[in-house]
């Protein structure tokens, strides 16, 4: 049974393959298979094998903070005053943070590698978020038209790009998952379907190991007690593979958690614990064999549309 029945028209309907395996798919496929279902997503890697764990991630860290390109340096304050102003009009929570920032991705003696650095949430709300809108005094010149970046390359982006995490989450007992709606109060994806588990990889909220470098692992535990008032181990957590949201280019890790929890169980904890049960306005759960019907509305967050299809074809 549902925890929230469906109550949206459903817009559009997706071709999707779910007889084949993630196991027998590649990156391309995959990328494929989003491209054909109209999510503005993409896989940068791995290429195959999408099971990341604590062990199949390397991490490098420069403490230096982005800044962004001299010529947007009045742009990107301008636009900063603006989206604070807007925040306090509209009712939508905005504030700033220090994140982890990728400059570089790809794939080292088979593992991920991720490089960091520091960026700010206002510049990523500025300018990431901000990509379609005109240039001040250029009304048909948008900033995507003037950096034109290239999604695959990270390490010559000019835009903040800080890390996104994005998770499934599976009841294991009853093989259900957990799925969300986004609250109007949220800057980043309000109203829209997504995973239960998903932020940005926080350096001010210690989203770092033991080594002081970044963590994504971290970040999945932190907002998951945030969120829902679960705790989970960082070995809990298993990542798909790094990518890219295309309408922001916000890099996003994408993964799932299987917790040992019954859907009750789960309800009661969330009701009781979470901290920022703001920032979802309706939660319901799934069995497997329903997902189809939720992902066949075309008003997802991509990386969790993406995270979510994979975990259904990851148990097929």
């Amino acid at each position: 049974m549902l925890y929230l029945k469906l109550q949206m028209s459903i817009c559009c309907y997706y071709m999707l393959d779910t007889k084949k395996k993630l196991s027998e798919l590649d990156r391309n496929e995959l990328n494929k298979i989003f491209n054909e279902n109209d999510v503005p997503f993409i896989l940068i890697a791995p290429d195959r094998e999408f099971r990341i764990t604590q062990q199949g991630l390397t991490v490098e860290y420069n403490n230096c903070e982005y800044t962004p390109p001299q010529s947007l340096i009045d742009e990107t304050r301008i636009r900063i005053e603006n989206l604070i102003d807007r925040s306090k009009r509209e009712g939508f929570t905005l504030f700033d943070d220090i994140l982890g920032r990728v400059d570089d991705v790809g794939m080292q003696a088979n593992k991920l590698l991720i490089r960091f650095s520091k960026t700010r949430y206002f510049q990523f709300a500025a300018l990431n978020k901000g990509l379609d809108l005109p240039l001040l005094g250029m009304s048909r010149v948008t900033l995507r038209d003037f950096l034109n970046e290239v999604p695959y390359d990270l390490r010559s982006s000019m835009l903040p790009n800080p890390l996104g995490i994005v998770t499934s989450l599976i009841l294991e007992p009853e093989k259900k998952v957990v799925l969300t709606i986004h609250s109007n109060r949220n800057f980043e994806g309000s109203g829209m379907m997504a995973a239960p588990i998903g932020g940005s990889l926080s350096i001010k909220a210690g989203d770092i190991n033991i080594l002081g470098l970044p963590d994504p692992f971290s970040t999945v535990a932190r907002e998951a007690n945030e969120e829902l008032g679960i705790n989970i181990s960082t070995s809990d957590i298993k990542f798909f593979g790094f990518g890219r949201e295309l309408a922001t280019l916000k890099p996003e890790l994408i993964g799932e958690i299987h917790l040992n929890l019954k859907e009750e169980e789960f309800i009661q904890i969330r009701k009781n614990r979470a901290k920022d049960e703001w920032e979802i306005e309706r939660q319901f759960i799934a069995d497997r064999e329903e997902i189809l019907n939720f992902l066949s509305t075309n008003n997802w967050s991509p990386p969790a549309w993406a995270a979510t299809y994979l975990s259904v074809i990851d148990v097929n």
